[in-house]
């Protein structure tokens, strides 16, 4: 275990979309707040807007 805790862009990283949307259509996740950590600042907004989108 390298203890790295690596962020990338929706889409741009390990998981892909496809987890995301997975995940927003999972309804155990209905009630859980849902923290979105990644790098660009500037785009949170568009990133949580394309989650809900999927």
């Amino acid at each position: 275990s390298t203890h790295v805790d690596r962020h990338d862009s929706l889409g741009k990283g390990v998981m892909g979309m496809t987890t995301f949307k997975l995940l927003m259509h999972d309804n155990r996740f209905d009630e859980i707040p849902l923290i979105l950590e990644t790098p660009n600042e500037s785009i949170w907004a568009e990133e949580i807007q394309e989650l809900y989108q999927l």
